[in-house]
């Protein structure tokens, strides 16, 4: 499969049925698309930004919320997250509920 975004730095991918979820790294925003039936073609569904992303790398969905992996690799080499510790410098920032629909097309 070939995905192809339009712009940006796509890294994490999310899939789930026909949805899929693009996590466009230092543009610090995710977008949802709908695919098709043979999921060979996608409509841009819904693009999510929030205060909250730090460069996001990668995303996963538990249940109807995605979680969001910050990077912070805005902060210079080493990466670093002064507002959480022991963390390896990572925080995990947790989309708020609106951005997942929970039901399919």
């Amino acid at each position: 499969m070939v995905v192809e975004l339009g712009e940006g730095d796509t890294d994490g991918l999310v899939l789930d049925g026909r949805q899929l979820w693009a996590v466009q790294t230092f543009l610090n925003k995710i977008s949802r698309w709908q695919l098709s039936d043979d999921l060979s073609r996608g409509t841009l569904d819904k693009v999510i930004t929030d205060p909250l992303f730090r460069v996001p790398l990668t995303a996963v969905k538990f249940g109807n919320r995605l979680a969001v992996a910050n990077s912070h690799l805005d902060s210079g080499y080493p990466p670093t997250n002064p507002d959480v510790r022991g963390a390896r410098g990572r925080r995990v920032t947790r989309a708020p509920k609106y951005l997942i629909s929970s039901h399919r097309r």
